[in-house]
């Protein structure tokens, strides 16, 4: 049992890193995107 829920943590931690990489290549994207329309917008 305890084994099972050592699993389960680390599986877990697993898919948070990999939701926050997601999130943080997604933030950058949307970042250099909004750079972009805006010096589209300024020129």
């Amino acid at each position: 049992n305890n084994f099972k829920l050592f699993e389960a943590i680390i599986m877990a931690i697993n898919r948070l890193d990999y939701y926050i990489y997601l999130s943080l290549e997604r933030f950058c994207q949307v970042e250099v995107d909004g750079t972009k329309s805006n010096d589209n917008e300024i020129s």
